[in-house]
């Protein structure tokens, strides 16, 4: 009797059971596919699988010419076609026993605005320095006798080829725009010097070769300021200051400065 009341019991529940089941399984929310986190996240836009090949692209930003690039500047004042003629005068500043002031005119040609070609002359007129007077003169002012062994420029010609490796512009004073180059000269010429003796001066030359590193400051396109910085050298005969004889041989350096 026991074990019949059981049974029915449990089929009662089994009956009621059923339909709440169903009902609430009815109103359940369907849950997402939250296997992938990450995709559940991105909204569906049918391009998922599409991927941008940037090969091309690498490349492009790799290449060599990607690196090789010019300053492109606007010149106020142009040299390209053009010749140019400087009149210039300065002094010697790496001599021992010369002073005095150079005199030169050069006259150049510029193929472009970056290369050019020149010729120059240069007059020297020098004399004593006061070593060369203190080895002459003792201290009471009489002839001491002895002068040293030396050489004495007194003009130079030659050719040069002309390199402006910069063309820049600077303020002054906040006022004023100034426009200026800066060139390489590289040259060869003929310089003539004497020989000091007491016997009597002797004329000689020698063959030359120099750098100089010039500055163009321009007022306009017809003028402009130019400083020079002249690096000769060639070779000196020395002759002995009392007779005149030979000496020795030596490769002199010339440094003249002209404005």
């Amino acid at each position: 009797m026991q074990s019949l009341f059981s049974l029915v019991t449990a089929f009662l529940l089994l009956i009621v059971y059923s339909p709440v089941f169903a009902q609430s399984t009815q109103y359940q929310r369907p849950q997402k596919n939250v296997a992938n986190p990450e995709a559940a996240k991105k909204p569906e836009t049918g391009k998922e699988d599409y991927k941008v090949d940037i090969t091309d692209i690498e490349k492009k930003y790799w290449a060599p010419k990607d690196t090789d690039f010019s300053v492109v500047q606007s010149r106020a004042y142009t040299k390209a076609n053009r010749f140019s003629l400087s009149i210039q005068t300065g002094p010697l500043i790496n001599d021992t026993f010369n002073t005095g002031l150079n005199y030169g005119i050069t006259t150049n040609y510029f193929v472009s605005e970056r290369n050019g070609f020149g010729i120059t002359y240069i007059s020297s007129k020098l004399g004593d320095t006061k070593v060369v007077e203190d080895f002459r003169f003792d201290v009471g002012g009489g002839a001491a006798g002895a002068v040293p062994d030396w050489g004495r420029m007194t003009s130079y010609y030659g050719i040069n080829y002309i390199w402006v490796p910069i063309y820049a512009k600077m303020s002054l004073l906040g006022s004023k725009i100034l426009y200026f180059d800066m060139a390489l000269s590289p040259h060869i010429g003929i310089t003539n010097y004497e020989k000091i003796s007491n016997v009597g001066n002797q004329a000689d030359s020698s063959f030359t070769y120099g750098l100089d590193v010039s500055q163009y400051f321009f007022l306009n396109k017809n003028w402009a300021i130019r400083a020079d910085l002249k690096n000769h050298w060639y070779k000196e005969n020395i002759i002995n200051s009392k007779d005149g004889t030979s000496k020795r041989t030596q490769t002199n350096h010339s440094l003249p400065v002209s404005f």
